[in-house]
């Protein structure tokens, strides 16, 4: 029997949780596992996101199936510390870097099941909520092998701004903007609870 073997990965050491009280939202949540117990649970659940979707634009999506887990400028024209690398849906419609290659089925599970256990649940929660008549339409919108912008995208932030920069942002890291795709899927590398 043959053996993958990957090399060996940086473990992450996710950051400390702050000691600061901020003032924050409490954001609506949906709960996926719910997704399956038939359309009263499912409209629940759209009711939920509809709300959220009036309210606030942005919800937390808990039990999907997956662990929890310098070019902009920003105010005054601070350039942000936030490194990042895209990948598209279709790992191979773009040349990887050679040392993910090991890598690529792990991740090209984790986008395609992302794209349809988590984007294709959530979309149809969102016809329902909109009372759309084909609770399907979104998805078809979102065909899995249609042409699209959607990829995964990994960040990391540096809090390496000199002080001055972190006066003249106000502590902002990356200023409130809009994504183009229909929906942003933020996946935390911290447990949630």
């Amino acid at each position: 029997m043959a053996i993958n073997l990957l090399p060996p990965a940086d473990h992450f050491e996710p950051a400390p949780q702050t000691k600061i009280l901020l003032e924050h939202v409490d954001l609506v949540t949906v709960d996926l596992s719910r997704y399956h117990n038939g359309p009263d649970s499912r409209a629940e659940l759209a009711e939920r996101i509809r709300h959220a979707m009036v309210m606030q634009g942005f919800f937390l999506v808990v039990n999907h199936g997956f662990k929890p887990r310098r070019h902009w400028r920003t105010a005054g024209e601070v350039r942000d510390q936030i490194e990042n690398f895209n990948v598209y849906r279709n790992m191979s419609l773009r040349e990887q870097p050679q040392c993910m290659e090991p890598f690529k089925p792990k991740m090209q599970d984790f986008i395609d099941r992302t794209h349809t256990h988590v984007l294709f649940k959530l979309l149809r929660l969102f016809a329902v909520a909109l009372r759309l008549d084909d609770k399907d339409l979104l998805v078809k919108l979102h065909d899995y092998d249609g042409r699209d912008e959607s990829y995964v995208r990994y960040m990391q932030y540096y809090d390496a701004f000199m002080e001055e920069e972190r006066k003249t942002t106000k502590g902002v890291w990356l200023a409130g903007h809009q994504d183009f795709t229909s929906l942003s899927l933020l996946f935390s590398q911290v447990s949630c609870n």
